[in-house]
């Protein structure tokens, strides 16, 4: 971060000091403005706890991946079991944030800190949807695809299931979640072997 200030703060110098060549003193002094403006507009951005870019949220999401990730990889120890996090290789839309295999199923998740508010809803379950044809698609023919959107704080969740088009999407819980992939880890495998070595690929290439 030093160096890539640096190399800006000598790039903004350098083209001021060009600019003011041709437009003047007070064309400088309006650029300067201008420059300080944005930068003003987007601190105060980073710092609104409302803005879904802002420090608070950005740090929450990540915090929400992470708490989820970890409730995965302890419900799934069990062998022709896999995770992936992360995974942007074989997504449609943006990336997958956790991609797991089980003996039975392969499981497409978003995660969420919080509850998604109502107008963001349709898009999310449409991002998950997207994801879940393109992972259908990546896995061999039969495969039994799974998609769902975890929302890490949250203790109870009322309504479980959700249509996004013809693919159907469970809400969880953290520790609704860990319940059902234990109890599925632990059947007798029907998924096709391959998938989890093919999604602890993916892993890597995140990586």
């Amino acid at each position: 971060m030093l160096g890539a200030g640096s190399l800006l703060g000598l790039s903004a110098g350098l083209l001021f000091f060009t600019v003011a060549r041709w437009i003047g003193p007070y064309g400088v002094i309006i650029a300067y403005g201008a420059a300080a403006t944005a930068v003003y507009l987007a601190v105060r951005t980073l710092l609104r706890s409302s803005s879904r870019w802002s420090l608070d949220n950005l740090s929450k999401g990540e915090s929400a991946e992470a708490r989820v990730g970890q409730a995965i990889e302890r419900a799934i120890s069990a062998r022709h079991c896999a995770v992936a996090h992360s995974v942007t290789e074989i997504a449609k839309v943006g990336d997958i944030d956790h991609l797991v295999a089980t003996p039975a199923a392969i499981w497409v998740i978003e995660t969420k800190y919080r509850k998604v508010p109502r107008d963001d809803f349709p898009g999310v379950l449409s991002r998950i949807a997207a994801n879940m044809d393109a992972v259908r698609r990546w896995a061999p023919d039969g495969s039994t695809v799974r998609g769902c959107l975890v929302l890490a704080f949250e203790e109870k969740i009322n309504k479980r299931n959700f249509s996004s088009g013809k693919e159907t999407i469970t809400a969880y819980t953290p520790a609704q979640l860990m319940r059902e992939m234990s109890t599925e880890a632990g059947r007798e495998r029907s998924l096709d072997e391959r998938v989890a070595t093919d999604i602890w690929r993916l892993g890597r290439i995140a990586e």
